[in-house]
């Protein structure tokens, strides 16, 4: 990861662990913990100082909708953690896998780009992570 991200920068809402901004930031991938209780349309607007290059990693999946408008007018990227109450470890290994397969791509566009990040179940058994690219 490290030199793929040097211009992003993601916030990670409340939910995922915050011990995971530290850990991006020493692997090249500048992050910030969001606040505990910070509203949605108070993050938007910290990550919208960004522009497109601010990326809000939320598990917050009613904030595509609640919030669209606002998302679309600051001009950020989001990726939305479907994570049905996973353990830490697992927040966190959606999130790593998220930035793994998608930061070249997020640095290299001139756009906002929408994520959903969820886990595969294959033969009833979890699977890899698939990270989809979405409309808003």
């Amino acid at each position: 990861m490290n030199g793929t991200t040097n211009d992003l920068h993601y916030f990670l809402d409340e939910g995922l662990p915050r011990i995971l901004a530290i850990g991006l930031t020493r692997l090249g991938a500048p992050a910030t913990s969001v606040e505990p209780s910070t509203p949605d349309d108070e993050i938007i607007r910290q990550v919208g100082r960004h522009g497109f290059r601010g990326v809000w990693v939320t598990r917050d999946l009613d904030s595509r909708w609640h919030f669209r408008h606002l998302i679309l007018d600051q001009g950020i990227s989001v990726a939305w953690i479907r994570d049905e109450n996973a353990p830490n470890l697992k927040k966190a290994f959606m999130v790593l896998s998220f930035i793994y397969r998608y930061s070249v791509k997020l640095k290299n566009t001139d756009v906002p780009l929408y994520f959903v990040v969820r886990e595969r179940i294959v033969d009833g058994l979890p699977s890899a992570v698939v990270t989809t690219a979405t409309d808003l």
